[in-house]
């Protein structure tokens, strides 16, 4: 019985070294980098999430910074998996659902918080543009990424 826990303990112990070198050799999926922007009836749109979802192989993501710009990673490497993506584009509000800070609330100012939301519909994330574009899978949005990294700089104008 001994034998079979030094056995188990061995290899729980040498499997993410024999996983880690599994990972280096670069197997992964070809990537290139893409950047971007994406507007929203003109303006730029501020910390939206982007996926771009291959025909096989894992997600690239990235976020909107002040300016609309983005950049994709996948799987923590920069870039996107070559080829035609499906594109996701969302930006959710934060909601009204613990708006209100609770740690400088009283028990009291609680209780009345609690009172007064039973009859309130709870408001949680709302979606600030169509959420027709946070569905890859409608084929509005796509992206074909190029090796050529110079031809992945990218715009969505969403309306």
């Amino acid at each position: 019985m001994m034998k079979r826990w030094v056995v188990l303990l061995l290899t729980l112990a040498t499997m993410p070294l024999v996983l880690g070198f599994a990972g280096c050799g670069g197997d992964g999926p070809k990537l290139a980098k893409v950047t971007g922007k994406v507007t929203y009836k003109g303006q730029p749109l501020k910390s939206a999430n982007i996926k771009f979802y291959p025909p096989s192989g894992p997600i690239a993501v990235g976020i909107t910074d002040d300016n609309g710009m983005f950049s994709m990673n996948t799987n923590g490497r920069a870039g996107a998996s070559l080829g035609m993506n499906r594109v996701a584009i969302t930006k959710m509000t934060a909601g009204t659902a613990g708006a209100q800070p609770t740690t400088t609330m009283s028990p009291d100012d609680m209780k009345n918080m609690a009172k007064s939301n039973i009859k309130k519909e709870n408001t949680g994330p709302k979606s600030e543009i169509p959420e027709k574009y946070g569905d890859a899978d409608s084929g509005l949005l796509s992206a074909d990424v190029s090796a050529d990294a110079a031809q992945n700089d990218l715009v969505f104008d969403l309306q």
